[in-house]
């Protein structure tokens, strides 16, 4: 595909502003990956697919494993392929209870998590978390296709710029990355390719790399009154970097297909301003240099300097276990022996490279993702949750609401939609007929999260019990109904195992009922005694018998 000059000016431009804007972020972020994970980040698109040593200036791996753990914890705690993280709900909870709306959510279930089971999607995310974690954004793509439904791409920082709209949300994704020529002909066919890649093919030069340029934004030129794929709300092109005019790929999209969750963010700024991976830099700096001289303290007192008489200079010398060196004397003493005495306090040494450890980890939060994970459990309960975590969910609310915005929705919304164009979506019910539905999540994270606001209640519960002990009337002020709903949500437990008010004072009508009809039965017995012992004593006065007859016949 061709395109005009100026259309190919104004790409280019676009790329070079996107690209321009990073540049201050660039030295921060090559240092987050210098001092973490080195073979994370690529800042220049020659080094794809380059395998040299990376880790020059990591002594001890604190700071990665405490990452790694991150991944781990966010992938298995928030979206955990072995356990539902996710229900689809219909905003009004009365309509939600419909048969024919549970039976469609079941449906729709079922497909959707069979489709992220079978998709790359899962092989995608924890990389996510780990960009995220490190540099404070962690950008994965989400595309149709026609074998798995969808498959996603995560991207590495420094080879993509991205842009805000007016709310605040990525709406643009710029790239610069490379292929190769047969890499080229086969993502995008032999005529989609420039002459020059062409030439290239034709002549069996199949592993030369060939750089270009991948922008992703909102297609404001478009005609509103055709639907084709140039014509879609967001246009997806690619071309390479010495192209002129010539255009690899250009199509559209109904969805934003490019997610770019953050950490947290300033206002008005596009990238992170924080991240785990900031906070725990200084750490992991100092880290590394009390390493090295821990090392170098250890050096010398195993292979202390020494000093030797210089007559000594061209005669055998040995400092090998066992090993004779000859010597003169110096002053009565031997003339080969240490300079100085490393004096060094081990102990002193490790509780200080402790201390820093446990604030890398801490800045990590590895101790609650391991909390997390060692609960097998798919509720967690308040009281699991001590002080020292409820602390870190605190701290990870806003981050996990970021998430659900900027990750979750957007994946789920953007699935739903691939599946209903492709027609693996049943038709909804007439209740669900343009009705947005409602996400919720449902993760061992989110039902923690929802577990710090439940502790609250366990201890109103509790002091309530003790005021209620010393006056019984007490038990009055508590709601005992709405505490039960308010708790169960809290916890993220399965509506279905909660009754609704209606259903609840039916079985409530229905036990009153059945007590009355007992009272009167036990009633009519007693009174079928009273009126037996009357017949034997009264004889012939009927009056009080007939009296208690006409009591247990009404």
């Amino acid at each position: 595909m061709q395109l005009s000059s100026k259309q190919m000016t104004q790409f280019k431009s676009r790329m070079s502003g996107l690209k321009s804007e990073y540049t201050t972020f660039e030295s921060h972020h090559r240092e987050l990956a210098e001092y973490t994970l080195p073979r994370i980040g690529r800042w220049l698109v020659s080094d794809t697919n380059k395998g040299g040593k990376k880790n020059g200036k990591i002594i001890d791996n604190t700071a990665k494993m405490a990452l790694g753990v991150l991944s781990s914890g966010m992938m298995s705690s928030l979206t955990s392929p072995a356990r539902p993280w996710f229900n689809l709900a219909h905003p009004d909870p009365d309509m939600q209870e419909r048969q024919s709306v549970k039976v469609w959510n079941k449906i729709v279930m079922q497909r959707m998590n069979a489709v992220f089971a079978r998709s790359n999607v899962y092989q995608s995310l924890p990389r996510v978390y780990s960009e995220l974690g490190l540099f404070g954004q962690g950008p994965m793509g989400l595309f149709e296709d026609d074998d798995d439904t969808i498959f996603t791409q995560g991207y590495t920082q420094g080879e993509y710029w991205i842009a805000n709209d007016k709310k605040g949300i990525v709406n643009t994704f710029g790239r610069e990355y490379r292929l190769t020529v047969a890499q080229m002909v086969e993502r995008y066919g032999y005529k989609n390719v420039s002459e020059k890649v062409r030439s290239l093919y034709d002549r069996g030069t199949y592993e030369a790399w060939v750089d270009l340029y991948h922008i992703v934004e909102p297609n404001t030129g478009r005609d509103f009154e055709k639907s084709d794929s140039i014509n879609k709300p967001f246009r997806d092109v690619v071309f390479e970097t010495s192209s002129s005019s010539h255009v690899n790929s250009f199509k559209g999209f109904e969805e934003f297909p490019i997610f770019c969750p953050r950490w947290d963010v300033n206002s008005g700024d596009v990238y992170a301003s924080s991240s785990p991976g900031m906070d725990a830099l200084g750490d992991t700096k100092q880290l590394q240099l009390h390493e090295k001289r821990g090392s170098e303290a250890v050096e010398k007192m195993v292979r202390p300097s020494m000093v030797a008489d210089p007559s000594m200079r061209n005669k055998h010398k040995s400092q090998l276990p066992g090993g004779v060196t000859y010597s003169s004397f110096v002053n009565g003493k031997p003339g080969f022996q240490e300079a100085y005495r490393v004096d060094m306090r081990i102990n002193e040494l490790e509780a200080k490279s402790k201390q820093i450890r446990e604030r890398i980890n801490s800045a990590f939060f590895a101790d609650l993702f391991l909390m997390l994970s060692n609960s097998d459990r798919r509720q967690i309960t308040a009281t699991e949750i001590d002080k020292k975590y409820e602390e870190k969910l605190l701290m990870l609310g806003p981050v996990l609401e970021r998430l659900n915005r900027e990750l979750l929705d957007p994946m789920i919304n953007r699935t739903f939609n691939i599946m209903w164009r492709k027609g693996q979506i049943p038709p909804p019910p007439p209740e669900l007929q343009g009705v947005d539905m409602k996400i919720e999540y449902v993760s061992v994270l989110h039902q923690a999260q929802r577990s710090v606001g439940a502790s609250s209640v366990d201890r109103l519960m509790g002091f309530a019990a003790n005021v209620i002990n010393i006056n019984p009337n007490s038990r009055h002020k508590i709601n005992f109904d709405q505490t039960l709903d308010d708790y169960s949500s809290m916890l993220g437990t399965n509506p279905s195992l909660i009754r609704s008010d209606e259903e609840a004072q039916k079985l409530v009508e229905a036990e009153q009922a059945a007590m009355q009809q007992q009272q009167r039965a036990e009633m009519g017995m007693n009174a079928a005694k009273t009126a037996k012992d009357l017949s034997q004593t009264q004889g012939g006065d009927g009056t009080a018998l007939e009296t208690i007859i006409n009591s247990i016949q009404q």
